[in-house]
């Protein structure tokens, strides 16, 4: 009875051994596929433990970066949990801390607790957390650091982005007054001609009749 129940065993063993080696490794494709099928049929959980298992097996492709956001994503629209929604942004980081989508889930965990949670404190953190790895937008056509300090202003001043906007407008403009144009005196418009322009006039002797007139009339002076 004992030798059977052994041998019993040893079989059981052997077959768990036999299936884990013939099972095979599903695809990327087939993994997001499967996975799409599972959220359109609104399995979420499913559906997350799938693209969680297409990371788990390819953790460098571009389709977990794909998973990562699929999973933050279902958790905030479809389950609306936020908290798990922000840790999957965090994991996308932790995974690819140097690339644009994982410079992209920082600055989300930041907006979820602004924008979702209205946690003003970890908002902040948050912010400051991402300006602390990304001071500076490289790619002109990205606002993110840009927006992360103006978020830190309007969450710590209390006021608005345009009454924000309105303020710096104000102070730029007391910073540096427009300059004023000199006033131009009385009669200033009168065009001066350059020295080199002006023309002097010179007499021509008088001709003709009128010649002879005058010279006659000085002769008579001169007889007088």
């Amino acid at each position: 009875m004992q030798k059977f129940r052994i041998n019993l065993v040893v079989v059981l063993l052997a077959a768990i051994v036999f299936y884990s080696c013939g099972e095979k490794k599903m695809t990327e494709e087939e993994y997001l596929n499967k996975a799409q099928t599972e959220l359109e049929n609104k399995q979420y959980q499913e559906s997350i433990a799938t693209f969680r298992e297409l990371i788990k097996n390819y953790p460098q492709s571009k389709n977990a970066i794909f998973a990562y956001n699929q999973i933050a994503g279902i958790y905030m629209e479809n389950l609306t949990d936020f908290q798990s929604g922000i840790q999957a942004y965090r994991d996308l980081y932790a995974a690819f801390p140097d690339t644009k989508e994982g410079k992209n889930a920082l600055f989300m965990v930041a907006f979820t607790y602004d924008e979702k949670l209205q946690d003003k404190d970890n908002a902040v953190k948050s912010y400051k957390e991402f300006l602390a790895k990304f001071p500076e937008d490289t790619d002109p056509n990205e606002k993110m650091s840009e927006s992360a300090k103006m978020m830190i202003e309007v969450l710590e001043s209390g006021k608005s982005v345009e009454e924000l906007i309105e303020q710096k407008i104000m102070e730029n403009e007391k910073n540096n007054p427009p300059t004023k144009e000199p006033q131009k005196e009385e009669g200033s418009n009168i065009k001066q001609v350059p020295k080199d322009e002006q023309k002097t006039e010179t007499k021509k002797p008088p001709t003709g009749k009128e010649g002879e007139t005058k010279s006659n009339d000085e002769k008579e002076q001169k007889n007088k």
